[in-house]
């Protein structure tokens, strides 16, 4: 089911966004924090479509930004990020928690308008990039499931690469297996990343 360009109330993630909206992460949401850093005019023109998407509550808008933007991760996200190494059946392997501010491995980049990953799985895949489903929670939490793909470079021409294929080769199926998770709460009018799951391939 779709609505606003949202895939809506897929069990599991939904399970996951409850059970970290019981949890928290130790401390009140403090919603977006001023930048230290001098911003660049890229910068600001990259918070003000991040403003635009939260004032929209555009989570698709919103985390395209947050993708290509530096500057929009560090405005938001929490002052403490989960970072957790799971099993494809989650169960955990390895986490931590790392101050907001030192924050650096963000998983996916944009690369002329396509999300891609910041480090192939295979060293020197230049063809491999991201798919994406976005999840809406009970109360305004975002997951935004993520896996690698190739295209088979079937296309009517233009931007389009052709159907998206897994790693091994089967097509893409968005309710399948992916390789992470990022998860973000509401905060501030908008949204802030808290926890950045990886599953082991």
């Amino acid at each position: 089911m779709m609505f606003n360009n949202l895939r809506i109330s897929a069990w599991p993630v939904i399970a996951t966004l409850l059970l970290f909206a019981a949890c928290g992460t130790g401390h009140a949401a403090a919603g977006p924090k001023p930048l230290a850093q001098q911003l660049t005019e890229s910068d600001r023109m990259s918070l003000r479509q991040a403003a635009a998407a939260c004032t929209d509550a555009d989570a698709n808008a919103f985390f395209d930004v947050f993708i290509q933007s530096a500057a929009v991760r560090r405005k938001y996200s929490a002052p403490k990020i989960t970072f957790s190494l799971e099993t494809q059946d989650s169960r955990p392997l390895r986490q931590s928690e790392i101050p907001g501010s030192r924050y650096r491995d963000f998983p996916i980049m944009m690369v002329d308008y396509y999300r891609k990953p910041v480090r192939p799985l295979r060293p020197g895949d230049d063809d491999e990039y991201v798919e994406i489903s976005i999840y809406k929670g009970p109360q305004n939490q975002l997951a935004v499931e993520w896996t690698r793909v190739h295209y088979d470079g079937r296309s009517d021409g233009g931007d389009d690469l052709g159907n998206a294929v897994t790693l091994d080769g089967k097509p893409y199926d968005s309710a399948g297996p992916s390789d992470g998770q990022l998860l973000f709460r509401p905060a501030g009018g908008c949204w802030e990343l808290v926890s950045d799951i990886r599953y082991k391939p």
